[in-house]
């Protein structure tokens, strides 16, 4: 058990063929902390469908984990997506973002404990989902 928090990355090129390795990382923290395959389902898919909303957007992808005694802390970035942005932010899908994006704030209530936006100096965003181990 880890005294005070462990921290992972993995940054690769944002291509899907390299999705899989962001499973594998999560799958290796799950294994560690003994989660349940439920909550391991629930963070990949988390995961998946964040980065999968994040249309149109270049260069590399970070996936970043902190185990801490009481959760996961998972921080994807860089994001750049506005309609992401806007939905994340807002907590719902606009009206003239509706045919482009999931309503992802609905998609992750069921899967995380919080998420919370923040804005990067380099422009763009990062989404922290956290996740308590129960």
């Amino acid at each position: 058990m880890p005294t005070l928090s462990d921290t992972v990355s993995l940054t690769t090129p944002r291509a899907p063929e390299y999705y899989p390795l962001f499973n594998m990382l999560l799958g290796g923290i799950a294994t560690r902390r003994d989660l349940s395959l439920e909550a391991l389902d629930d963070l990949q898919l988390a995961v998946d469908n964040v980065i999968l909303e994040d249309r149109h957007s270049t260069g590399d992808l970070s996936l970043t984990v902190t185990l801490q005694e009481d959760a996961l802390e998972i921080v994807i970035s860089p994001l750049s997506d506005p309609d992401l942005y806007h939905t994340l932010v807002e907590g719902s899908v606009s009206a003239d973002a509706a045919d482009r994006c999931l309503d992802i704030c609905l998609f992750l209530s069921p899967l995380v404990d919080r998420y919370v936006v923040r804005d990067l100096d380099s422009g763009g965003f990062a989404l922290e989902l956290r996740k308590l181990l129960r």
